[in-house]
């Protein structure tokens, strides 16, 4: 007596395509809300300043697989209403997106300049950001396709196969 095996596996490997394609719309969504928390983070900055990397506060992360890493701020100087202020970032990376000595250009909160944001620091969390939103969107898209030509098949062939399997 044989079973039919390839009808379940045909329901199994619809159902499983869209599974994924669950799955990477989380990513995506994970993408998308990475990229808006930097962004709304720092809506209130609104005043370009030139600034120079005066400084970088160290500190330390430490994970089981990494043990202790030294991870780094930048610590900015910039005139902002005519007077000289000094602001470490609230931001810590193990990569040094600027170094000590770099003139860069930051965004400063008016009503409270220790409220800062660096895009050339922040230059790679977006990135990351953009790249979750678009493998998480390409691959929710591709397993869609795949779980609907998979839908497809199964209702034009479907039935064809059981019979010529029974035969």
């Amino acid at each position: 007596m044989e079973m039919n095996v390839r009808g379940n596996k045909s329901k199994k490997t619809t159902g499983g395509y869209f599974a994924c394609m669950f799955f990477f719309l989380i990513v995506m969504a994970f993408g998308i809300f990475l990229s808006s928390a930097v962004k709304k983070g720092n809506e209130n900055c609104t005043e370009k300043v030139d600034a120079r990397v005066v400084d970088m506060n160290i500190s330390y992360s430490t994970s089981s697989k990494k043990g202790r890493t030294e991870i780094y701020a930048p610590v900015y100087e910039f005139v902002f209403d005519g007077q000289k202020h000094i602001v470490a970032s609230d931001v810590y990376s193990n990569v040094n997106a600027v170094d000590t000595g770099d003139e860069v250009l930051l965004y400063v909160d008016p009503d409270n300049v220790e409220n800062i944001y660096c895009p050339e620091q922040n230059k790679n969390v977006e990135k990351i950001a953009d790249i979750v939103k678009l493998i998480g969107g390409g691959l929710a898209v591709l397993f869609a396709v795949l779980g609907i030509i998979s839908f497809i098949r199964k209702i034009l062939f479907g039935n064809n196969r059981e019979k010529q399997e029974n035969v």
